[in-house]
């Protein structure tokens, strides 16, 4: 468990990353913010609900609802789907288990005479018993 989650949590962040959207995209867009950088100050912010209507950049931010000429936009972007970073963690993982399959299959030091032990403890998984 103490595996699974951190794994977990770096495997669902490898499926999306941040990449520039134009503002032409944003009404079509399923994510629900968009981070704007202010082309005056070079300030980002958070922009919730956003939508463009005409030449004006709408939406939620710090609480209030802002309207900003695109013009006075250096950058937008959006948190979008990353399929080739998304299957590249599929193949990691694939390898990792056929990996440690193929390494516990081909142990030399375990032989097939070995016996099996248990520790007495209920749910116990046998292992190799140690040689007197």
């Amino acid at each position: 468990m103490r595996v699974a989650l951190p794994v977990l949590v770096v495997g669902l962040a490898a499926c999306h990353s941040m990449q520039q959207v134009h503002p032409s995209e944003i009404n079509t867009l399923r994510a629900g913010r968009v981070w704007v950088t202010r082309a005056s100050d070079h300030t980002k912010f958070e922009l919730i609900d956003p939508k463009v209507q005409g030449d004006t950049l709408e939406g939620l931010a710090f609480g209030e609802y802002e309207k900003l000429p695109v013009s006075e936009t250096a950058d937008i972007e959006a948190r979008k789907a990353a399929p080739m970073r998304t299957a590249a963690l599929i193949a990691g993982v694939a390898g990792v288990a056929l990996a440690g399959i193929v390494y516990m299959g081909n142990r030399s030091y375990v032989n097939e005479s070995a016996q099996t032990c248990t520790t007495g403890l209920p749910d116990d998984n046998p292992i190799a018993c140690p040689h007197p």
